[in-house]
């Protein structure tokens, strides 16, 4: 008898740790399961976007090619496409790229307004350090073409890591040389040439015709002086 006293006792113990202790015990494995499933479901999710992300861009760049190739029936195809990228996948890279893309297809439309809005997305939206000096490059030329000297070279001037530093310095040369100013255009050159990297010896022969063309300009200019 007195074992099965023991016995109801321990249930009934049992029981009573159950209502004190199991059921919250119980909604927190629940929360727990479901912060895994919750989890391993929004891995999936984002493995499924970057799939998708991948595909329509990888899309994009051959529709793209062909358009460069002279298929200009295929310019719509790549807008679309890259429309889409920038609307389901701007928090991505692949977004950022479509900008890029829309903003070439602006500038073949000579649509330098539509261009300049679409790399300026890039850079209020991009955090790859390289990509925003790429889309900064690639403004301050829709700058210049647009006349807007000032804010072509404020993009441009400072200091800027490899690779571009030879690409900035060269632009801003350029500028220079438009705005009479050869002084600051010979200085340019000079810092583009210095900052080619070992790789970029296709860029050297331009940039050394510049800089010999604006310093024989810079010399003619001395040599009527004296004349005069």
């Amino acid at each position: 008898m007195a074992e099965h006293l023991n016995d109801e006792e321990q249930f009934e113990a049992l029981k009573r740790w159950w209502q004190r202790s199991g059921l919250p015990m119980a909604g927190v494995l629940a929360v727990a399961a479901a912060g895994w499933f919750g989890w391993h479901w929004w891995q999936d999710r984002q493995q499924e976007n970057a799939e998708q992300g991948a595909m329509l861009y990888g899309n994009m760049l051959q529709q793209l090619a062909a358009f460069e190739g002279g298929d200009t029936e295929a310019a719509s195809q790549v807008s679309a496409q890259a429309q889409s990228l920038k609307a389901l996948h701007g928090n991505s890279q692949y977004g950022r790229y479509g900008a890029l893309v829309l903003a070439k297809l602006a500038v073949a439309d000579q649509d330098f307004d539509g261009a300049a809005g679409e790399l300026q997305w890039v850079l209020d939206n991009a955090d790859d350090p390289a990509l925003k000096r790429l889309a900064t490059l690639r403004l301050a030329r829709i700058e210049a073409v647009r006349g807007n000297d000032q804010a072509a070279l404020a993009l441009v001037q400072g200091a800027v890591a490899a690779p571009f530093a030879a690409l900035y310095a060269e632009l801003e040369g350029d500028i220079h040389v438009r705005q009479g100013d050869r002084e600051a255009a010979l200085a340019a050159y000079q810092r583009a040439l210095d900052s080619l990297a070992p790789g970029d010896a296709s860029a050297r022969p331009m940039l050394e015709l510049k800089l010999s063309q604006v310093a024989g300009a810079a010399g003619t200019d001395g040599a009527s002086g004296e004349d005069a």
